[in-house]
């Protein structure tokens, strides 16, 4: 756990939450916080479900090449995490391409402390969940003594 004299805070959606996760590995980043909305588990199922030759191209890729298929599995990279203060997870009850499942493996593997907010909802629509969506983020970039 990391305390500094003012709180940065990094919030990534989608594919900039899996890139928020990446920057976070860094030792000297920045951030204390970082809130990670509607992200993958691992990059090879957004294919999956949007574009299958892509899918299947990875899928071989990924057979002889593990260190790629590596870098593109969220649930591992978050949890080399180790200089965040904490985590904060949003994602959306009706997403059906970064569903509550994958938001689970990751907290699951985050080893820092971790809030998390489930919206109604659809993929990148949290924020029509207006009241809780913006009592969350108020509650989690809220510096703390």
């Amino acid at each position: 756990m990391c305390i500094r004299d003012s709180v940065i805070i990094g919030h990534g959606i989608s594919f900039g939450a899996a890139q928020m996760i990446r920057m976070a590995q860094n030792n000297s980043t920045l951030f204390s916080k970082i809130i990670i909305e509607n992200c993958l588990d691992k990059s090879i199922h957004y294919f999956k479900i949007r574009n299958k030759k892509i899918y299947y191209f990875l899928t071989i890729l990924y057979l002889f090449n593990r260190n790629q298929k590596q870098k593109n599995d969220f649930t591992k990279l978050i949890s080399t995490i180790k200089n965040i203060d904490t985590v904060g997870f949003i994602y959306c009850k009706n997403d059906t391409l970064t569903t509550i499942e994958m938001c689970e493996l990751l907290m699951k593997n985050c080893l820092v402390p971790y809030e998390k907010l489930y919206c109604n909802g659809i993929h990148l629509k949290a924020l029509e969940d207006s009241e809780k969506y913006n009592v969350f983020i108020k509650d989690f970039t809220r510096a703390t003594d």
